[in-house]
């Protein structure tokens, strides 16, 4: 350990001779000493730096960036005396130069010499008060002490008095954003807007960042709405507060300021920018209303069928919302007025590819909604009489063969996978063709597929972890090929939405001594979850814990158990058991939703139980 310290002190010394002859030698050699200093004061030597950029700058070379080094190491070491010193004797060489006056002041300001900066300050506001250049100079200074209320009056006085400066609205903006006071700044982004119209996007994304926070939300709409009162609101700030409406939950008074917009602009497309908007809010009332509007006022007929077609569309998306919601009435309502529409557009004796995108989505509403194979398998097989380009009939392709798959017809299901030659759906076509095999019991054959998919595949394809649950499944092979293919059974049954037999299946494979049995069970608990059956998810975590303790995502099970109790409002033996997940398993993925749950849970409780 001596020997190192004399080896650095050592290095140290031969630098520093180094050094002390590229100082000795000619003026030329300035560069050296410069880069020499830079590299002194970017180590932390901010001794030695000082010292050569002094050297420097007395003889004669000190440019401008020399004197912010020197100004820099005085900070570091905290020599602000020594800094007032250099700094006064600048202005008596440079005094017409306000920068190492507005530098003072802050030197003043960090030797505890505050009045003295802050009457330094005023009386370069007073003395230079048109000078554009000097309140953005003094506003990063004031920054730089974290002084910001008094940066956001010097930038606002600097608006003021020059009456040009009007970008430092943008700055004042930053600075309001940072104390978390978000309805001054974005009065301050919509009054930088005023000035430069040309940049509503650059604001409405930085009010839109914003809106992160709740709570912001709130302040900015307030803000705004009284900002309204006081100025002629643009179409770009309206907008800005329809969006942050929307952000807040308000779709009512969203959709009335682009009806407004959209009525005194009707060739904008102020309505469809709703329309998408409330579609990614999943408030597909408010899609279709603007939708029906836009059908209502459109002329052309090919337009009309565009925008019926559309309403059609949201109305389907709007009723598997509803369903998964448990609104079975209004999803029935819904249903019947999507068909309402796909049957009017049908009917239109003008030709269109929107027809046969109507037939198409009739298909997908009679197997996903209905569960009517037959019906979609016809809705489809009409459709591939239409003029289909090559992507548009794969598409078709395979819900032919996702229909023909949950009737139970393997050999059909895999014929239109045959057919299918985009290039874009070849990988989900060759898990299909995999699946197909797993669920035959074709193991080796399956594990083979899926082996080869899995080497194709880029890391972040969808079907990746899909892919490598199937073969480490398949890996059980060896040592239980009868239950693999229970397994398979299973899953095929799964794809034919039986899901009771399966999970049936599933249960009885969990119970058995197997080394699929952990597996089985959390796969026949998910299904049993998705059921609403309580008492078969307790009867098989029950079995897991006291049979296979040790099961590496016992963990999930209890999760899963805890869900279906809270939705089967066993709110106790939820709580229980969420604080079971927590306790039991500190390190688990579940861990957090699980505290989450458990202390929501426990004010229900508690509110229960008051008198």
């Amino acid at each position: 350990m001596k020997f190192y310290n004399v080896l650095s002190k050592f290095k140290f010394l031969l630098l520093l001779l180094l050094l002390l002859g590229l100082i000795n030698q000619a003026p030329a050699q300035t560069d050296s000493r410069l880069k020499m200093a830079m590299l002194f004061k970017n180590s932390g030597n901010y001794e030695e730096a000082l010292e050569l950029y002094l050297q420097i700058y007395r003889s004669g070379k000190g440019n401008r960036l020399v004197i912010n080094d020197i100004q820099f190491c005085y900070e570091k070491l905290k020599r602000y005396a020594d800094l007032i010193d250099f700094l006064n004797k600048l202005i008596e060489k440079y005094p017409n130069n306000p920068e190492y006056q507005v530098k003072l002041g802050k030197a003043y300001y960090l030797n505890e010499q505050r009045d003295k900066a802050f009457a330094l300050w005023e009386q370069l506001l007073q003395k230079y008060g048109q000078n554009a250049y000097l309140y953005r100079l003094l506003g990063n200074v004031l920054i730089e002490l974290r002084l910001y209320d008094k940066a956001i009056e010097v930038y606002q006085a600097g608006i003021k008095k020059t009456k040009s400066q009007y970008s430092l609205y943008r700055d004042i903006a930053l600075l309001y954003r940072a104390q978390l006071e978000y309805g001054k700044a974005a009065i301050s982004y919509l009054k930088y807007l005023q000035h430069f119209p040309k940049q509503s996007s650059f604001v409405n994304g930085q009010i839109i960042a914003m809106s992160a926070d709740s709570s912001a939300v709130r302040q900015m709409i307030k803000a705004i709405e009284e900002f309204q009162k006081k100025h002629e609101a643009s179409p770009a700030v309206q907008q800005i507060l329809a969006d942050l409406y929307l952000r807040n939950g308000d779709f009512q008074n969203a959709f009335r300021i682009y009806f407004k917009l959209h009525q005194k602009a009707p060739k904008t497309n102020y309505l469809l920018q709703f329309v998408y908007k409330a579609r990614q809010n999943q408030t597909y009332e408010f899609a279709i209303k603007g939708l029906q509007l836009l059908f209502d006022q459109a002329k052309q007929s090919v337009l009309k069928q565009q925008y019926a077609y559309q309403i059609a569309r949201n109305y389907f998306l709007w009723v598997k919302w509803l369903a998964k919601n448990k609104q079975s009435k209004k999803a029935q309502k819904a249903i019947r007025m999507a068909l309402q529409q796909i049957d009017q557009l049908l009917q239109s004796k003008t030709k269109s590819s929107y027809q046969w995108q109507a037939l198409e989505l009739r298909g997908d509403i009679y197997f996903e909604y209905f569960e009517d194979i037959d019906q979609a398998i016809d809705h489809y097989s009409q459709c591939l009489k239409a003029p289909l380009n090559r992507q548009q009939m794969d598409q078709i392709y395979l819900k032919l063969a996702k229909c023909y798959l949950t009737k139970g017809d393997l050999v059909s299901s895999r014929k239109f996978l045959k057919k299918i030659k985009s290039k874009s759906l070849q990988n989900l076509v060759a898990y299909l063709k995999a699946e197909l095999l797993f669920y035959e019991g074709k193991l080796t054959p399956a594990k083979k597929a899926f082996s080869q998919l899995s080497s194709s595949l880029a890391a972040g394809d969808s079907l990746k972890n899909n892919i490598l649950q199937r073969l480490l499944l398949l890996n059980y092979a060896a040592v239980d090929s009868a239950g693999l293919t229970q397994m398979g059974q299973a899953e095929f049954l799964v794809a034919q939405k039986k899901l009771s037999q399966a999970a049936d299946i599933l249960k009885e494979l969990s119970f058995k001594y197997s080394p699929l049995n952990g597996t089985s069970a959390e796969r026949a608990v998910q299904l049993f979850a998705s059921l609403n059956k309580a008492e078969e998810v307790e009867a098989i975590v029950a079995h897991v814990l006291k049979q296979n303790p040790d099961y590496v995502n016992i963990d999930h099970l209890l999760f899963m158990l805890a869900a279906t109790q809270e939705k089967q409002h066993q709110w106790q033996k939820a709580f229980d058991t969420y604080r079971l997940v927590i306790s039991n398993y500190p390190n688990s993925f579940w861990v957090e939703v699980s505290r989450e749950r458990a202390r929501l849970l426990k004010e229900k409780l508690n509110k229960e139980q008051m008198p």
